[in-house]
């Protein structure tokens, strides 16, 4: 049977699951609205179904539940945020938070996180420097994922990157890439506004642990 949730109600949902798991309350909220807005624009791969991955990993102490991301080293238009081995999405919130404010003083900014966990869609990181008036750039490490043309054994990560422009008129222009055997290195290019709702039976299956829209798929 499929049910429609609102946007909000899946975020809460989803970011309850987190709590549950051991997140704390800032953590789960960033965590959640990421996984939502991610699905809302089709990007199920990185959407609800990542919400039981992400709380086995709270669970078996790969993710430190009560981190909180700080800064760490600073310069004028440089800084590093350290998630503490946290979810990355309240880390990553921080630096695109200080780029752009560094950025504003002095016209161009970096800021890297370190001892973070998976970043979800990089792009949707970058929101708030477009609605900030400017142009940003995302990049990402990865472990080995893929083999090299032949081989058998992986040597090569996603490595995703990622760009964000204002509009004249308002809005913003995206293009993520990812060089997975899934993207094919062909470039996605997302300008669309997110769904206003999510069917819920249609992206998760329930567990005894978690609501049904927030369980994800194991």
């Amino acid at each position: 049977m499929t049910s429609n949730l609102s946007l909000a109600d899946a975020t809460a949902r989803a970011a309850a699951a987190l709590r549950r798991a051991g997140a704390g309350q800032a953590m789960a909220e960033a965590t959640a609205r990421a996984l939502v807005l991610a699905e809302a624009q089709g990007l199920s791969s990185h959407g609800l179904g990542r919400v039981a991955q992400y709380a086995t990993h709270l669970r078996n102490g790969r993710v430190d539940g009560a981190a909180l991301p700080t800064l760490v080293a600073t310069k004028p238009a440089a800084a590093i945020v350290d998630a503490h081995d946290g979810l990355a999405f309240a880390a990553c919130a921080l630096a695109v938070e200080e780029a752009v404010r560094r950025a504003e003083q002095y016209g161009v900014a970096i800021v890297g996180v370190c001892n973070s966990h998976h970043a979800g869609v990089i792009v949707d990181h970058l929101r708030p420097v477009a609605a900030a008036g400017m142009v940003g750039l995302g990049f990402a490490n990865s472990p080995a994922a893929m083999p090299a043309a032949g081989g058998r054994h992986p040597i090569f990560g996603t490595n995703p990157v990622a760009a964000i422009f204002p509009r004249r008129r308002g809005g913003d222009a995206a293009a993520r890439r990812g060089n997975s055997a899934a993207t094919g290195l062909v470039p996605k290019i997302g300008c669309r506004p997110p769904a206003a709702g999510i069917a819920a039976g249609e992206l998760v299956k329930p567990s005894p642990t978690m609501p049904a829209a927030a369980s994800g798929r194991r």
